[in-house]
């Protein structure tokens, strides 16, 4: 657990943050705006093209004289057999080669203001696969049988749902989420290793104690569910490297008999991976209308002498205030 004499300093978003205030995306219908350059791209970086084979030179043509087997049949032996052409046996090359390669996708409610997604992509197994919705963008890594099912929160009722392939291939379909509304929701994204984490506190929590959320603290959806607090969600596959992805936090705020204020910050911590260079990240909230605030975030990580030491990010995230139901 972090400890208050590790942190480095409480940075205020207008000071050591470049904070640029996003756009809205209305009913899940627009994607938000991508981070930079950094997060523009939502698929895989594709292996460059190799340079041509250099071609050796070619040795001359030499003409060879065949020269008749000695046989011992007759001439009407002699003359050329015909051959029997037999159906190709498609059974011992496994699938069918002609198979269909289209991709498609179902979203369906599951309740606690979650969608199931489910994706077929049979020609692109084991591929990675970014999911976004309402500025929401993970990376994940499809079946090798090209089945993925995942869920993600719902960020409005009406939820536009879009599959990324590897390819460059898009999918899209859409789900009506009524519950979504029950639940408020905060979302970090973010790409490769940036050390960057979403903490609440709740109703005054102290850092490092119960109510303290975070990912080293994420809680579980079914606290949600019975208003006793809320829960980080971690999306994405860190095993990708550079690859989307994204922190949830979730209160239960229309059923929870709890009132007060959600204290919401985001930390990095420094490490040697994010030292001395520049990290980058998006942020999303509910704009109190059904859609949802985007904001661009972007901060100078100190050197590498201060690794293990924390930023804190105040004022980056509206903290949430609950009202008694």
């Amino acid at each position: 657990m972090m400890r208050a004499a590790r942190m480095l300093t409480t940075v205020a978003a207008t000071a050591l943050v470049a904070l640029v205030s996003g756009h809205i995306v209305q009913n899940g219908d627009i994607t938000a705006a991508k981070i930079g350059a950094s997060l523009q791209s939502p698929g895989m970086a594709r292996a460059s093209v190799m340079p041509d084979i250099p071609k050796l030179p070619r040795p001359p043509i030499v003409t060879l004289q065949a020269t008749p087997l000695p046989t011992t049949r007759g001439s009407a032996d002699q003359q050329p057999e015909s051959l029997t052409l037999q159906a190709l046996d498609r059974s011992r090359f496994g699938a069918d080669a002609s198979a269909s390669c289209a991709a498609e996708m179902k979203a369906t409610p599951s309740g606690n203001g979650m969608i199931r997604i489910s994706l077929y992509a049979p020609c692109n197994g084991s591929e990675p696969v970014t999911l976004r919705h309402a500025g929401l963008g993970f990376t994940e890594v499809n079946t090798s049988t090209g089945r993925l099912t995942v869920e993600i929160p719902a960020l409005t009722a009406a939820a536009n749902v879009e599959a990324i392939l590897q390819s460059g291939e898009r999918i899209s379909t859409q789900v009506n989420v009524p519950d979504a509304e029950a639940y408020r929701r905060v979302v970090l994204v973010w790409r490769g290793e940036t050390g960057l984490h979403i903490h609440a506190q709740e109703f005054g929590a102290a850092l490092g104690t119960a109510g303290h959320v975070w990912a080293g603290a994420p809680g579980h959806p079914d606290l949600g569910a019975n208003a006793r607090g809320g829960y980080m969600m971690v999306l994405g596959n860190r095993d990708l490297g550079n690859a989307t992805r994204a922190e949830v936090y979730t209160f239960p705020a229309a059923v929870t008999d709890r009132e007060g204020v959600v204290r919401l910050s985001v930390q990095a911590e420094i490490n040697n991976t994010n030292c001395g260079g520049m990290l980058a990240a998006e942020t999303l909230q509910p704009d109190g209308f059904g859609g949802v605030i985007s904001s661009d975030l972007a901060l100078r990580v100190p050197d590498c002498n201060k690794v293990g030491e924390y930023l804190v990010l105040k004022n980056i995230l509206r903290d949430l205030k609950i009202a008694s139901n």
